[in-house]
This record gives structure tokens, C-alpha cells and sequence, in this order.
């Protein structure tokens, strides 16, 4: 089980609304591409531009998610040889 050492903060939704809503994005892209419809190819290209749009939410939130966790760290000097 992976855990995060650092306890969250108020400010950490930063980086979860992005997540979430990447999430969201590539779900309503596989509601799309699951419908018989999403044969046509004006369909699918919509489909395929949600669904990368929803990658790069995703991706977005968990760098920054990342980058919180490391200036948490780097401020409190928890890392070895830190001073």
C-alpha cells in the first residue's frame, strides 16, 4: 500500500481538483467511445481530444501534488544533509 508520509493540508486541493476532474474527463470520454455512435469519426476525434485533455489534467495534478509535497519537505529541511 503506498502512503504519503506528509499529512494534508487545505491547500493540497490544488492538486486534487485537477485530478478529479481529469478523472471525470476520461470517463465521459469512455461513455462516449462505448456508444455505438462513436463509430463516426467526428464522434471519436471528440472523444479522443476529452480523453487526452483528461491525461493531461491528470498528470497536471499529480506534478503538482509532487511539487507541494516537495516544498513541504524542502521547508521543514527534512531531507538528509539539509541544513
Amino acid at each position: 500500500m503506498a502512503a504519503n508520509p506528509i499529512p494534508w493540508q487545505t491547500y493540497h486541493l490544488i492538486a486534487v481538483v485537477p485530478i478529479l476532474v481529469g478523472i471525470a474527463l476520461q470517463v465521459r470520454a469512455l461513455a462516449i467511445l462505448l456508444d455505438i455512435k462513436s463509430l463516426r469519426r467526428s464522434i471519436h476525434d471528440r472523444a479522443s481530444r476529452i480523453f487526452i485533455a483528461g491525461l493531461i489534467f491528470t498528470a497536471s495534478g499529480v506534478g503538482l501534488a509532487i511539487l507541494l509535497d516537495f516544498f513541504d519537505i524542502s521547508a521543514k529541511s527534512a531531507l538528509p544533509g539539509a541544513s
